[in-house]
Parts: C-alpha cells; structure tokens; sequence
C-alpha cells in the first residue's frame, strides 16, 4: 500500500513539475517576444 502511494506521489510531483516548467518556458518566452517588440 504504501509503495502504491509514494509512487502516485512521485508521478503527481513529476507531473507538476513538468506543467511548472512548460508554463514557465511559456511566461519568459512571452515576456521576451513582448520586450523585443517594444524595444523596436
């Protein structure tokens, strides 16, 4: 029971983990292109 849990745990963080960092590519990515279109 308890190895069931903690490897539900591990996907659930991993699986947060990789959102997170999508979402955060996204945000720099959006905050780049927004920034080089002022600075033209």
């Amino acid at each position: 029971m308890r190895d069931v849990n903690s490897s539900g745990c591990f996907y659930y963080t991993e699986l947060c983990a990789a959102l997170c960092s999508n979402t955060l590519k996204q945000v720099l990515l959006q905050h780049f292109f927004h920034n080089t279109i002022i600075l033209r």
